[in-house]
């Protein structure tokens, strides 16, 4: 990572090199503990090397003996310049890296294999970590710039695959801008994916495409939009469920609870909760312990999505009755832990359960640091919380790490 907007901020390399001489240990030394070579160090605090993984900032941060990556890659918080909401640090890079470019014939087209295979690093990142916000900044701006390489240089059946691959960079792309701050791109962002869908002739990524430019409408508070959006796709892709295959049905079932998500929104209960019933009859066909790996589309989101469905409309004390017999832990994302519990917090607090509203939040974060920082419920729950005439400790405390108080 080069020094961000500021010039005055440290490199990551730079932030490597003084903790490891706070700790007054050699480069050959700390090389060693990692179980890289002194010239691998050497170039990654010169900046000859960005680090374009987190396993690799988590590896350096275990080795040093930093309790928290963010020590190693500066502040990634930074406020609008109107300071009315969060953005991840990453931001302007990632948006960089989508403006238009020309392409270079000249340039060798990129190993596809490789592309998928850093994909994959990516999306088991964006799944497990807890700063999966910027996992995904530190190397999106890489991808992107390799895949749309590859679909503007691929010829014949490499350019269909190359397409796909596309497709899977912008799924991770919208991943990161929802999150980070800029939910108008993250919607433009979907189109082109749905765009790079149609244009590889996949009908497993066109509805995964479909869902997420109706997901997009929905986080940009156009629930009417998404609403119609997702029943017109589940009625164009009716015809693809006869070919019994999983990942149709679980798409089919997501379309559904992005509908039923914005039935609720729109304060339509009757409505959301008919559409959750047909997502859920499809989960119960795919079994217990089936999750798609795009959408976390399963039994237990469609539990998840029954308590969001109560809180939207209304319905606070049945949003906490349904979350009681979820096992979430085994949900794969923990971004979406973090946000089911960041909704179970304000379920709580609408209940006039204060302490059951801050130990949500508290698991919430233990979940992800970042999703619980960067999401707009939980900040304005914070400042909710702020407003008692004593907040207690462990609300002042987190306030701080979310960056709501200094």
């Amino acid at each position: 990572m080069s020094k961000g907007d500021n010039n005055e901020d440290l490199t990551i390399g730079e932030r490597v090199r003084l903790a490891r001489q706070r700790r007054g240990l050699s480069r050959r030394a700390v090389a060693e503990l990692a179980g890289r070579t002194e010239e691998w160090l050497r170039q990654i605090e010169t900046g000859e090397r960005p680090i374009q993984r987190i396993d690799t900032l988590q590896l350096l941060a275990r080795v040093l003996k930093v309790r928290d990556i963010s020590e190693l890659t500066g502040s990634l918080f930074v406020m609008t310049k109107d300071g009315s909401r969060p953005q991840h640090g990453r931001l302007a890079a990632v948006r960089r890296a989508l403006r238009p470019h020309l392409s270079d014939t000249t340039t060798p087209s990129p190993d596809l294999a490789a592309l998928r295979r850093s994909i994959q690093h990516a999306d088991t990142a964006w799944l497990v970590s807890r700063q999966q916000i910027t996992a995904l900044g530190l190397v999106l701006p890489e991808l992107l710039s390799a895949a749309i390489a590859a679909q503007q240089s691929a010829t014949g059946q490499q350019r269909r695959e190359a397409l796909r691959l596309l497709v899977e960079v912008y799924r991770l792309t919208d991943n990161y801008l929802r999150h980070a701050g800029d939910r108008q791109l993250a919607a433009q962002v979907c189109d082109r994916m749905l765009l790079a869908a149609q244009e590889a002739d996949d009908p497993e990524l066109i509805s995964l495409s479909a869902y997420k430019v109706a997901a997009a409408a929905q986080n940009n508070d156009e629930p009417e939009e998404a609403l119609t959006l997702a029943m017109d796709a589940v009625k164009l892709f009716r015809p693809w469920l006869t070919s019994g295959d999983h990942e149709a049905l679980a798409l089919w079932g997501s379309l559904h609870l992005c509908a039923s998500t914005s039935a609720a929104r729109l304060r339509r209960g009757a409505e959301a909760d008919r559409l959750w019933s047909i997502a859920d009859e499809a989960a119960k066909a795919l079994g217990p312990n089936y999750h798609h790996p795009a959408t976390i589309f399963g039994q237990l989101n469609c539990g998840i999505h029954a308590v969001d469905i109560a809180l939207e409309t209304g319905r606070s004390s049945d949003a906490v009755e349904r979350s009681a017999n979820l096992n979430v832990s085994a949900v794969p994302s923990a971004s979406r832990r973090a946000r089911h519990f960041i909704d179970l917090a304000r379920a709580f607090y609408h209940c006039r359960d204060r302490a059951a509203a801050v130990g949500a939040l508290l698991t919430a974060e233990r979940q992800s640091t970042e999703v619980v920082t960067f999401n707009q419920g939980a900040r304005r729950l914070m400042y909710d919380l702020l407003r008692a005439k004593r907040p207690e400790p462990e609300v002042l405390a987190l306030a701080g790490r979310m960056h709501v108080i200094a």
